[in-house]
């Protein structure tokens, strides 16, 4: 079999990417899509931040 061309292989790529953003996104009780990762930080209690910390 011959190796994709770099455009197939980049629309293979970009189809992957898709895929995998559709089935991080839900909907609210709204019918509003969201983000999982959103979803987890408005879930976060007042105050409380996620990811790295600044070294300051």
């Amino acid at each position: 079999m011959a190796e994709p061309s770099p455009e197939e292989a980049a629309a293979a790529e970009r189809i992957k990417v898709y895929a995998w953003v559709r089935e991080s996104i839900r909907t609210r009780g709204n019918g509003t899509a969201v983000h999982l990762r959103e979803l987890a930080l408005g879930s976060l209690p007042e105050g409380v931040t996620c990811g790295p910390k600044s070294a300051e």
